[in-house]
This record gives structure tokens, sequence and C-alpha cells, in this order.
């Protein structure tokens, strides 16, 4: 969880100083073709959109997801070491 938003927000941050700093515009100017050149115009764009109640809901997605995950290699390692399985049941 910690490596993907730490690669994400990184990502942002760097757009974002790029932007501001006026660079992006000479990343434009050196993109080999077209569909990469569309793809850079639309990152101001996709930047702006994300709002904090994204960050927000990704952030409960990933703590349930990592909750889920722990929950269920317990229940395995339950299911392994204990003799008696009928309370599994």
């Amino acid at each position: 969880m910690i490596i993907i938003f730490t690669l994400t927000g990184i990502q942002y941050l760097l757009f974002i100083q790029l932007i501001n700093s006026g660079q992006f515009t000479k990343l434009l100017e050196q993109a080999g073709n077209q569909n990469q050149l569309e793809v850079l115009k639309g990152i101001p764009k996709l930047i702006a959109s994300v709002s904090l109640g994204t960050f927000t809901i990704s952030l409960i997605e990933r703590i349930s997801a990592i909750f889920l995950h722990i929950t269920c290699s317990i229940l395995v390692f339950f299911g392994i070491n204990f003799k008696n399985k009928k309370i599994f049941f």
C-alpha cells in the first residue's frame, strides 16, 4: 500500500513540478509522435481532476484489502496448525 501510494504521489509531484516550472512545455515539444503528444496534453487535466475524496477512497480500499489479506492468512494458518477443524465450519 505504501509503495503504491508513494509511486503515484511521486508521479503526481513530478508532473506538478514540471507544470509549475514551465518545463512541461519542453516535454511536449520532445514528444516523439502524435499519440504521445495527446497523452501528455491530457496530464494537467487529469491531475486537476483528482480530489481529496479520490485519495480517501483509494486509501480506504487499500487498507481494507490489506486487512482482508491478513485475515485470510491467519485463517489459513489456524486451519493448518489446529487439529480440531470442526470449529471452522
